[in-house]
Parts: C-alpha cells; sequence; structure tokens
C-alpha cells in the first residue's frame, strides 16, 4: 500500500526532490532511478491480490475456514507463476512468496493428513470438488473426511443440549449462504 501511493504521487515526489530551492543536496540523492520506479510497480503488481487475500482472510463477520486454502492455491495458481518475462526482482518475489505460502500454511508436507482446512473444504458444498488439488491428493481429503465420519459416528451421543447450540449455528450459516455469493467466493473462482 505504501508502494502504491508512492506510484501515485510520483510526480510531486520527484518534482520536490529535484527542486534545488526545496531539497537540500543530499535529499536529491533520494530520487529514485526509472529501474527503481519499475521494480516498486513490479512489486505493487505482485502484493495487490495478497492484499485483497488478506482482508478476506481478516474479515469478522464473513471470514471462512473452508476457503482458506482453495484461496491460497488460487493466488498461487493464477498470480503467483512465474513467467518468462518477469524481471529478475518479480521471479523472486513471486517464488519467494508462493515458498512462504507453502512453509506457512503446510501446503506441501502434512496438509491431508492433518489440515482443519481441507476437511471444512470438503465439506464446504462450493469447494467439494476440490479442483485445486491433483486427483491422488483430492481422494485423500476425502479418504480423511470419510474416517473422521465413521469415527464420529462410533461415539457416544452427546447431550441434547450440548448440540443445540451446534444445530441453531448450523442453521444461520446455512441462511446466509442462501443469501448470495461473498467476497470470498468472488475471489476463488
Amino acid at each position: 500500500m505504501m508502494f502504491d501511493r508512492l506510484l501515485e504521487q510520483r510526480g510531486p515526489v520527484s518534482a520536490v526532490l529535484t527542486d534545488s530551492s526545496v531539497s537540500k543536496r543530499a535529499d536529491r540523492d533520494l530520487e529514485l532511478t526509472t529501474s527503481q520506479w519499475r521494480t516498486v510497480e513490479d512489486t505493487v503488481n505482485v502484493l495487490k491480490p495478497m492484499i485483497t487475500l488478506t482482508e478476506l482472510l481478516s474479515q469478522d463477520m464473513n471470514a471462512s475456514l473452508s476457503a482458506t486454502v482453495p484461496m491460497l492455491m488460487n493466488i498461487k495458481k493464477r498470480h503467483l507463476v512465474v513467467h518468462e518475462d518477469d524481471s529478475a526482482v518479480t521471479k523472486t518475489l513471486k517464488t519467494t512468496l508462493s515458498e512462504e505460502i507453502d512453509r506457512r500454511w503446510e501446503l506441501k508436507d502434512r496438509l491431508l493428513e492433518s489440515s482443519i482446512y481441507i476437511k471444512a473444504a470438503v465439506l464446504d458444498p462450493r469447494f467439494k470438488k476440490l479442483s485445486f488439488f491433483t486427483d491422488k491428493q483430492r481422494n485423500e481429503a476425502y479418504t480423511t473426511v470419510e474416517n473422521l465420519a465413521e469415527s464420529l459416528a462410533t461415539r457416544p451421543l452427546q447431550e441434547e443440549d450440548e448440540n443445540s447450540d451446534l444445530v441453531e449455528e448450523c442453521d444461520r450459516v446455512q441462511k446466509k449462504k442462501r443469501e448470495g455469493p461473498s467476497r470470498v467466493d468472488a475471489f476463488v473462482q
């Protein structure tokens, strides 16, 4: 956001830095070169979708656990793919962001065996096809949820009072989903 604002104010910033009546000689050395401005532009283009993703995942009222992994996979597939014509800085930035998403969200290693995010995505009708996964990963995710469901089915039933709050919450969520698509749905697709 800071770089975006800097680009927006490029003209006035350059004018002030090059004006000897306003800026000291030492300050005039702060003017960015054309190459540096290009790097700022490239960085803004790479980071803009990350801002949207962060805002969607940080919402108080509409945050969706099940949309987390689909959104992360989508951003990697659509925005963080390295292209031949990308600058060296852009390539490095995209690669680093992609690797950090994998590392921090454990998208490579133990994702399918322990991720609550994948379990939520399997159970969410919007993502039940898990199109962001390979066939093998998809089958593993379905199997994990099936095993979880079987283990829950063998547990003794809890008191009805404990379940009534859960049923009310599920009804509220279903009603909200019927009201229409959210920003999350638009970002994932």
